[in-house]
């Protein structure tokens, strides 16, 4: 029972009380026949039109087997408004005041179906033929990017997969998870990004040579990961060498949901919408210009896959901000929040950097040159501490959502009915926040979360053999970890972005100090921006001023070593 329900049923009451007056009116009544027989037809069809402009439009009738309503103070849009003024942090408030596993928020087109266990959302990945993430995502490329109608139908044309396993959107996506699987594509990107490091290092070093350096440390990040990992994937003609091209982007970034809003942009958030057109216009020139075929395997195999669809350049610059959005967006926050944790942390900072320096050793190269060499693979596999404060950073700072639509009525864990048309969301920050699955300490960041029973959990050290087999079981339930996203969602970088980022930050916290302020003032707490669409990282509210300087002890000659990456980093800018 709820009021739409109720109104349901009345306006079916209503329908049977006009068709049963009808046919006594006809009966009785045979010389008023025409006149009565418009006055009911009439009347039910502006019955019908009533009921269907209120189920489809508002969504307010509701099966009994469909998740519990969550009612909101503003009938229909109450739940829309909160979103949009809070984005997923809504979700989390919503979780507050709710503690079913899954609920229905009616909005102004439907519902939303919200799942906040674990359990659902193994179970929302099981339907992956009904529930399906295509037909969402591809609904809005339009408003946000401004691809043309043809385009935007290309895009849309059998994403359900109905008539086989093609189409413009399925063959981008997929080409994608194959560029960036381990494998000969994945390599190749790693070694360009690695090479993109050097420089960045290198120029860190030269800055720092004589005196310590102060950075704004969002804002160098921002630069150094864009040069980093446009020039890796979009090769020697990459457009972002321009750093007015890469400001454009990060202008449209931050106010993207105004453009998608669609409220005469030009006006309300010009700064985002001429930022985005100058990052088409450049990205245009590129793919005008045929530079993708000498790109990485990234960037050419989306495109080798879907040229046969006939884009425009314009079109296809207009699709690849896509692209862009997800090779940046949340790498950027992530590196923030690795760094500030880590330096803020005396402790945490020295523990990794004993654990890395047991997998440093010494390289002689060709010309007799010795450097210290941080072997990559042995990041991920040697360095458990490290890893553990990246998946916390993943924990504690996700902000995304999963989501896909109902494209057929489902019933999710024998006793849950979605209704075909609606939407499902997964909000990562409900489940990284559930101190059923995390504990009680589920809303703190703790770095040493992830340690497996057998790994040096130093301050964590003297907690119990019991506690050690709860945290240890939280770590393993299914679907509770979303920073990746999951099924359809599975973020295909994601193993990219590790090596990227574990990499910057091993060699980060061996050759540099970054102090605040005089170094004995704390570091401030920063608050998130909750009021950027694209990340699913969040973001903080604001940058902060530190300095850096170069580890006296970590002088000379440093190098990642892989299989396929050579080179290494100079105290002094030296190439030899």
């Amino acid at each position: 029972g709820c009021a739409g329900e109720r109104l349901r049923r009345a306006l079916s009451r209503h329908l049977i009380t006009i068709h049963a007056t009808y046919l006594v009116e006809q009966k009785h009544f045979e010389h008023h026949t025409m006149f009565l027989s418009n006055y009911t037809f009439s009347a039910l069809a502006v019955a019908a039109a009533l009921y269907g402009l209120l189920e489809h439009w508002f969504g307010i009738f509701h099966e009994e087997t469909e998740p519990p309503i969550l009612p909101s103070k503003i009938p229909w849009f109450g739940h829309l408004l909160g979103i949009m003024q809070h984005r997923t942090q809504y979700m989390l408030r919503l979780r507050k005041r709710s503690t079913l596993p899954i609920y229905s928020l009616p909005m102004p087109a439907g519902k939303l179906y919200v799942v906040n266990t674990p359990h659902l959302i193994t179970s929302v990945m099981k339907n992956s033929k009904t529930l399906l993430f295509g037909p969402f995502a591809t609904k809005n490329h339009r408003r946000l990017f401004g691809v043309s109608a043809e385009a935007e139908r290309l895009a849309q044309d059998n994403v359900d997969l109905a008539r086989g396993p093609w189409g413009l959107w399925h063959e981008a996506v997929n080409a994608s998870h194959v560029a960036l699987n381990p494998g000969e594509g994945l390599d190749e990107l790693n070694r360009k990004m690695l090479q993109g490091m050097y420089g960045t290092f290198e120029r860190l070093i030269r800055d720092t040579s004589e005196d310590p350096k102060e950075i704004g440390l969002l804002e160098w990040l921002k630069l150094e990961l864009t040069n980093i990992v446009t020039a890796a994937s979009y090769g020697p003609g990459n457009p972002f060498v321009d750093p007015k091209v890469g400001e454009a982007f990060w202008n449209f970034e931050e106010n993207m949901m105004m453009v998608f809003a669609g409220i005469f942009p030009t006006v309300s958030c010009p700064k985002a919408y001429y930022g985005r057109e100058k990052t088409i216009k450049a990205l245009t020139a590129y793919f005008a210009a045929g530079k993708q075929h000498s790109a990485g395997h990234l960037v050419k195999g989306i495109h080798e896959h879907t040229a046969k669809y006939g884009l425009s350049h314009e079109d296809m610059a207009r699709f690849e901000l896509a692209t862009v959005i997800a090779m940046l967006v949340n790498t950027l926050p992530s590196a923030f929040w690795l760094l500030y944790y880590i330096y803020k942390d005396e402790k945490l900072l020295k523990d990794l950097r004993t654990e890395v320096a047991t997998i440093v050793r010494p390289k002689e190269f060709e010309s007799g040159v010795v450097a210290r060499t941080i072997p990559v693979a042995d990041l991920k596999t040697k360095c458990p501490l490290l890893n553990s404060t990246w998946l916390e950073i993943l924990r504690h700072h996700a902000d995304g959502s999963s989501f896909c639509e109902v494209t057929a009525d489902t019933v999710l864990d024998q006793q849950y009915l979605l209704k075909k048309g609606n939407v499902v969301q997964m909000p990562a920050i409900v489940i990284h926040n559930d101190v059923s699955v995390w504990g009680p300490d589920a809303a703190q960041f703790d770095a040493y979360r992830f340690l497996a029973d057998n790994d040096t959990k130093s301050d964590k050290s003297d907690a119990t053999g019991e506690e050690r087999r709860r945290q240890a079981k939280r770590q393993s339930v299914p679907g509770a970890f979303r920073a990746f996203g999951g099924g359809q969602t599975l973020c295909p970088g994601r193993h990219f972005v590790t090596t990227e980022l574990l990499s910057l930050t091993a060699m980060m916290i061996m050759r540099f100090d970054i102090t605040y302020g005089s170094g004995k003032i704390e570091w401030p707490k920063l608050g998130w921006n909750d009021k950027d669409m694209s990340a699913a990282i969040t973001h903080p509210a604001s940058d902060i001023k530190v300095t850096v300087s170069q580890r006296p002890s970590a002088r000379g000659l440093w190098t990642f070593e892989t299989s396929q990456v050579q080179g290494y980093l100079s105290s002094d800018s030296a190439s030899l």
